[in-house]
């Protein structure tokens, strides 16, 4: 019995043994298999390699194209052959030129105000008068703009035409014959101006139609011989006066006739003197602004003409011109004639 007791121990240990043996063997097993995965997934899942980037940064680029504003060029002297290209007709005599107002005819308009008496919105205007001299008188009728934003307009004879002013403070309407020659009387109509630069508007009857032949300034020069002369024209500050351009009418229009200047340069003239700027030819920069802030008093004295300056040829406007005085000392010389 005992003997067989141990037998039974002893295979009991045996199998103990042995299945102590296989389990060591399972464990490792996994433990390579466990350990090999690890080591695949970390070869496999290794980060992702990120490029290092360097910002490209463009320049701010100015462009060098852009259009800069530069102020009116003088020429620090005139050109010694300069030549007036945009003149072929002359105009030498202005002696028998008037004021624009002495040409106009006796006679007044009826005007009423409508509106305020001070601030008026309009102004209704009749009259009669033969305007083309066929021994009838012509019924006219107007409504002039005042303060108020209303279409002005003349009526002949039923004839209507539409006009624009920029104001008329007293719907002043005046009859001028600005031709003896012809058989037309003109209407004249006084406008302010859009900054007190005071003009008149000019119209004509020829018995069927009626045209708006155009405008000039109040301080005009007419010869009654269908010649009119712009104040901004003349060379008031000089004498004798010379004038850049005049006016006549044809085919019922206002039209500008350039005089030829050259012939008055290079000459002495008698200088009226008077407030006025004044640039010596040495202080004058190769790029100047025409300054309007300090007046130099003049005394009456004679000047020699150089040559005249047109900031706007096709304007001709005379107000800038080369001189020398008699001590010898040159310049620009120019005047505030308005703005």
């Amino acid at each position: 019995m005992v003997k067989k007791q141990r037998v039974c121990i002893v295979i009991v240990l045996c199998c103990l043994m042995v299945f102590m043996i296989s389990g060591c063997k399972t464990i490792d097993k996994n433990s390579e298999d466990n350990q090999k995965v690890v080591e695949d997934k970390s070869h496999t899942i290794s980060p992702t390699s990120i490029p290092t980037v360097t910002p490209t940064v463009t320049p701010t680029v100015i462009p060098t194209n852009i259009p800069i504003p530069t102020p009116t060029v003088i020429p620090t002297m005139p050109p010694s052959d300069s030549k007036d290209e945009g003149s072929s007709e002359v105009l030498d005599d202005l002696t028998n030129f008037k004021k624009l107002q002495d040409g106009f005819i006796d006679y007044d308009f009826k005007i009423t105000r409508n509106g305020t008496q001070n601030i008026p919105d309009s102004f209704k205007v009749e009259g009669k008068c033969d305007l083309n001299n066929d021994g009838k008188a012509d019924n006219i009728k107007m409504l002039i703009k005042g303060n108020a934003d209303i279409q002005s307009y003349l009526e002949v004879n039923n004839t209507k035409q539409e006009f624009d002013i920029d104001n008329s403070y007293d719907g002043e309407v005046r009859i001028v014959d600005l031709n003896q020659n012809d058989n037309y009387l003109e209407v004249a109509c006084f406008d302010e101006g859009p900054s007190g630069d005071p003009a008149y508007l000019f119209f004509r009857y020829d018995g069927v139609n009626l045209y708006e032949i155009g405008s000039i300034d109040a301080s005009a020069r007419i010869d009654g011989q269908g010649k009119l002369i712009s104040g901004f024209h003349i060379s008031w500050q000089f004498r004798p006066s010379f004038c850049s351009a005049w006016y006549e009418i044809e085919n019922n229009t206002l039209v500008k006739k350039n005089n030829d200047i050259d012939k008055y340069l290079k000459l002495t003239y008698d200088f009226v003197g008077g407030d006025a700027y004044f640039i010596p030819f040495d202080k004058i920069p190769d790029n100047l602004e025409i300054g309007w802030e300090e007046t130099k008093r003049f005394e009456a004295t004679k000047v020699k003409l150089i040559d005249i300056l047109y900031l706007d040829w096709l304007n001709r406007t005379l107000n800038f011109y080369f001189v020398e005085f008699p001590s010898e000392k040159k310049g620009l010389l120019y005047f505030w004639i308005g703005d």
